[in-house]
């Protein structure tokens, strides 16, 4: 299991100012000190008949900046776009079959006589341990199997974790309180570094062993389900023998699948395919069906 900064997997550290470029087909996440977040481009395919209005409530999306700059219609907290800008899968929510209301800088089912009908909230949620909800976080590829663990990929089970994320908050020297949901007597909070991982931040440790022993998987209670990320389930991955200290040692993490930027997220068969990248939010890829 690696997490880097180039093509296989994203940078560890919570910034608030980032690039996204793409190389070989992959999503690849430099850190950069920049004025403002949404730049770069997106690969997100939509058919071309769905309309897709970007709209983001600016006080959930504390690591984005510089809206107005970059083109959106803002009214006070609230911005929109009738089109990518940049980096909006980071920046904004994707509401499709909307339209943009340039007098509220909301995202709207229509506008009937100059009223916003339907209006989107545009709001994320940013919990410590959880679904990184449209905010950029680590990616850690490289999913290996173990009995009752979670389904990983291979070319007969395309659909299977070829990775994993998770909301890493800082470790300032004392990492988060668990949260309430979570059994303190199966797993617990620990520094990533001080489990020897090569990335920043804290996570939620489980016990393989105990995982495999008894079916039970102590991360499930965490698992969410979104309007902004979709249904996330959370599961004990393992990235390997003596991966992290103590050994057996797991990390409490969501799917990434990979899947295809050219055929509205079908799943790939291999990693070096045309157009396969991974993917986390399951409501990152549209469905014309």
């Amino acid at each position: 299991t690696k997490v880097e900064s180039q093509s296989h997997s994203w940078f560890t550290d919570i910034m608030h100012e980032f690039v996204l470029q793409r190389l070989s087909g992959r999503v690849t996440l430099w850190f950069a000190c920049l004025s403002f977040v949404v730049l770069g481009s997106s690969a997100r395919s939509h058919p071309a008949d769905s309309p897709v209005c970007y709209g983001a409530n600016l006080s959930t999306f504390t690591w984005c900046s510089g809206y107005l700059k970059a083109g959106y219609t803002c009214q006070g907290a609230m911005c929109a776009a009738d089109t990518c800008i940049g980096t909006c899968e980071f920046c904004a929510v994707a509401y499709h079959n909307t339209v943009l209301d340039h007098a509220s800088g909301r995202c709207c089912d229509r506008i009937l006589q100059g009223e916003c009908i339907n209006p989107r909230s545009g709001e994320v949620t940013d919990e410590p341990y959880g679904f990184p909800d449209h905010k950029p976080a680590n990616i850690f590829e490289g999913t290996v199997a173990y009995k009752n663990g979670p389904s990983t990929w291979s070319p007969e089970n395309p659909s299977g974790s070829y990775g994993f994320t998770f909301n890493a908050p800082p470790d300032n020297g004392n990492c988060p309180s668990l949260p309430p949901q979570f059994d303190s007597t199966l797993v617990k909070t620990m520094s990533l570094k001080g489990a020897g991982s090569h990335a920043n931040g804290c996570f939620i440790a489980c016990n393989l062993t105990e995982v495999s022993a008894t079916g039970k998987d102590p991360c499930a209670v965490g698992s969410v389900n979104s309007p902004t990320a979709g249904p996330a389930k959370m599961s004990c991955y393992s990235g390997g023998d003596n991966w992290l200290k103590p050994p057996h040692t797991g990390m409490c993490g969501f799917n990434c699948t990979l899947r295809n930027t050219t055929t509205y997220g079908a799943t790939c068969t291999s990693p070096a395919a045309g157009g396969c990248e991974l993917a986390c939010n399951t409501l990152d890829w549209y469905s014309p069906t």
